[in-house]
C-alpha cells in the first residue's frame, strides 16, 4: 500500500475524536472529526465499489471544491483508481487533448454541475454518471423515510389488532375461563414470537459487522493496495501563459509535493488552517491540523454572498489562512487569532501588493512562487517584496524554499527536487521527463543574485526593443510605479507591434505622460496604446493576466470582451 494511504491512516487513528474539517452547509457550520472523515472515507470506497469501479481506472471530477468531494478523492485514491480533476472555474475548452490521451471511465458531479455538464458533449461520451453528494445523505434519507413508513404501519397494525381483539372478547363472553386461559395461551406464544424475532435481530446484526469487518479486511487491492507509482490525480492547468497541458501526479509524486508543503509550512500540527486548495488540505491533514473550507467559488463575483458565508468561519480558531492573491484582494481579515497567511498563484503588483498589506495588517504573510510541476519554488515576505518593488522597481521572489534548487539557463528559471513531476500529458499524448533528477524549465524568466530570485516575466510574452527581445515584467512593473492611477498593466509584442493594455483605477492618466514614459524606455515606436475597463484573469486565480485573451483581442479590436469585465475600450 503507498504511503501516502497508510500515513492518513495512522493520523486519523492518532487525532480519533479532534477536529479535522470545518464546512459550512445549510446554513449551519459543521465539524468532522478524524475519525467520522474516515469512517465517511470507508463508506465512499463501498460505495464505489458497488458501482462497479475497479484499480487502475480513471475518474473525471466536475465539481467545485467541497468537504463531499474531498471524501471523494480520498476514497478513489485509497482503491487506487486515478482522478483527473477538471475545475469548473477553469473550464473544459482545453481539456480535450487531455481526455483524448487519458479517456474517462465515469464522471462525478453534485447537485449543481449535474445539469451543466450537459454544456460539454464530451462529458455525456463518458459512460458512468456518479453523484458526489448523494451516496450516503440520500441513502440516509431513505432508510429515515422507511423507518417511519414501517412505524406507521406497526401503529396501525396494532391498532386493527387490538380491534379485533375486542370483537373475539366480545363473541367470548360467555366461554368465561376458556376464553381468559385462551387469551394466556395467545399472549405466551406472542412472547415467543418476540424473543424469536429479537434473536433473528440479533443475529442479522452480529451477521452485519462481520461483513463490514470483512469488507474492511478484505481489499480490492489485494494485500499490497495502490503502489507508490499508481497514478494518483491529474491535473488540466489553465495555459493562460503557456501551452495548457494536464500533469500526473502518481501516489508518491503526490505524497512527495505534500510533504514539501509541510515541510515549509512550519506549523507543528493541531492548528486550525483555512484553505482554498485541495492540495492545502491533503498537506494540513497529514499534518493533523484542522482544515476549514469556506468553498468560495470568486469566479462568480458574488462578494456580499461570500463575505456572509467567510464570516461564519471567524468564531473557529484560525492560525494559518492558504490561499491565492485574489482571496486576499477582495476579504479583509476576518479572523482574530490569525498569524500567518500564505498566497501564491500570481506574480503581484506594487498596487495589488500594497493592498494585501492594507488588508491584513500585523498579520506574516509569506509570499510564494511556485508551479504545478514542482510546486513550491521560492519564497519571501511580502513586506520584503513590496520594500524592493518600491526601491529597485524589482520583482524579488526570495530564496528557494527548502529542498529546492533552482539555476538560471539562457534567461529561463530552471527547478530540481525530489517533489519535480515526471509525466505530463499534451497535443502530443503522453510525455515523461527523461530521467529522475532532471531540471524543469518553468518557461518564466529570471535572474539569480546574492541566492535570490529576480522574476522577469513569461518567455513567451516579450517586447521588441531595438530589434531584440527584451522581458515585459520590468516595465509593467515600473509603469505603475510611476503612475498611481493605474491599477494594472499588460505589455507583450504581437502583430508585428508592441501593445500596451492598462486600467485605471480612480483617476484618468493622460496619454502624452505615458507616452513620455515610454519613450524614456525607448520603445515608444510602434507601439500601441489601449486603455480597458479591466484586464482579463486566468480563470482559475483570478489575479494572473490572461495574455492569450489580450493576444486574441489585438488581433481582431472589434471583438468585445465579456460584458462582465464593464469594457471601456479606446484607441488612444
Amino acid at each position: 500500500m503507498s504511503e501516502i494511504v497508510r500515513l492518513f491512516d495512522r493520523v486519523c487513528e492518532e487525532k480519533g475524536e479532534e477536529s479535522a474539517f470545518f464546512y459550512f452547509r445549510k446554513g449551519e457550520l459543521r465539524r468532522k472529526s478524524f475519525r467520522e472523515l474516515h469512517r465517511e472515507v470507508e463508506s465512499r470506497e463501498r460505495c464505489l465499489i458497488e458501482r462497479g469501479l475497479c484499480p487502475g481506472q480513471r475518474i473525471l471530477l466536475f465539481a467545485p471544491p467541497s468537504y463531499e468531494l474531498l471524501l471523494f478523492m480520498l476514497a478513489a485514491m485509497r482503491l487506487g483508481i486515478s482522478l483527473l480533476y477538471a475545475d469548473v472555474q477553469t473550464g473544459l475548452r482545453r481539456g480535450g487533448a487531455a481526455l483524448k490521451s487519458a479517456p474517462a471511465d465515469a464522471v462525478a458531479v453534485n447537485r449543481g454541475t449535474f445539469f451543466l455538464r450537459l454544456l460539454f458533449p464530451k462529458l455525456l461520451q463518458i459512460p458512468l454518471l456518479l453523484r458526489i453528494d448523494s451516496s450516503e445523505e440520500r441513502r440516509g434519507r431513505k432508510v429515515r423515510k422507511g423507518g417511519r413508513a414501517a412505524e406507521k404501519d406497526g401503529i396501525s397494525g396494532g391498532r386493527q389488532w387490538r380491534e379485533e381483539r375486542k370483537i373475539r372478547t366480545a363473541g367470548q363472553w360467555g366461554e368465561g375461563k376458556n376464553g381468559i386461559s385462551g387469551g394466556r395461551q395467545r399472549g405466551e406464544e406472542s412472547k415467543s414470537c418476540m424473543a424469536s424475532q429479537w434473536n433473528e435481530e440479533k443475529t442479522e446484526i452480529l451477521d452485519g459487522r462481520q461483513r463490514r469487518e470483512e469488507e474492511e479486511s478484505f481489499s480490492l487491492l489485494g494485500p499490497a493496495g495502490p503502489s507508490e507509482d499508481t497514478e494518483a490525480l491529474l491535473t488540466m492547468t489553465t495555459g493562460s501563459t503557456g501551452s495548457a497541458k494536464t500533469v500526473i501526479r502518481t501516489h508518491g509524486e503526490l505524497l512527495r509535493q505534500l510533504r514539501l508543503t509541510m515541510e515549509n509550512q512550519g506549523e507543528s500540527g493541531g492548528e486550525c488552517v483555512l484553505v482554498s486548495s485541495f492540495m492545502y488540505c491533503f498537506s494540513n491533514l497529514l499534518m493533523g491540523n484542522a482544515v476549514a473550507l469556506p468553498e468560495l467559488h470568486l469566479g462568480i463575483p458574488l462578494w456580499s454572498y461570500w463575505e456572509r458565508r467567510l464570516r461564519h468561519f471567524s468564531s473557529l480558531p484560525i492560525r494559518s489562512l492558504m490561499t491565492t492573491p485574489d482571496f486576499c484582494l477582495h476579504f479583509k481579515n476576518a479572523f482574530p487569532g490569525l498569524r500567518e497567511l500564505y498566497i501564491g498563484g500570481a506574480i503581484l503588483n506594487i498596487r495589488e501588493a500594497e493592498r494585501i498589506l492594507a488588508n491584513y495588517p500585523g498579520v506574516r504573510i509569506s509570499y510564494i512562487y511556485g508551479a504545478t510541476e514542482c510546486n513550491l519554488i521560492a519564497r519571501t515576505e511580502l513586506s520584503d517584496y513590496v520594500r524592493i518593488l518600491r526601491e529597485r522597481g524589482e520583482s524579488c521572489l526570495g530564496g528557494a524554499v527548502s529542498g529546492v534548487s533552482i539555476r538560471i539557463e539562457g534567461g529561463e528559471i530552471l527547478v530540481k527536487s525530489d517533489a519535480l513531476l515526471r509525466g505530463s500529458l499534451a497535443k502530443g499524448g503522453r510525455e515523461e521527463r527523461e530521467r529522475e533528477g532532471s531540471w524543469h524549465r518553468s518557461g518564466d524568466l529570471g535572474e539569480l543574485r546574492e541566492g535570490k530570485l529576480y522574476y522577469l516575466g513569461r518567455r513567451d510574452v516579450y517586447l521588441v526593443k531595438k530589434g531584440r527581445r527584451v522581458p515585459s515584467g520590468p516595465l509593467e512593473q515600473r509603469l505603475l510605479l510611476r503612475f498611481p492611477t493605474l491599477s494594472k498593466a499588460a505589455c507583450f509584442y504581437s502583430g508585428g507591434k508592441n501593445r500596451l493594455f492598462y486600467e485605471e483605477c480612480g483617476g484618468k492618466t493622460e496619454r502624452e505622460q505615458i507616452r513620455e514614459f515610454l519613450r524614456e524606455e525607448g520603445i515608444l515606436e510602434n507601439t500601441e496604446l489601449r486603455r480597458i475597463g479591466r484586464i482579463p484573469r486566468d480563470r482559475k486565480h483570478h489575479s494572473k493576466t490572461d495574455y492569450r485573451a489580450l493576444k486574441k483581442r489585438s488581433r481582431f479590436p472589434q471583438l468585445p470582451f465579456s460584458s462582465s469585465w464593464r469594457q471601456q475600450d479606446s484607441n488612444l
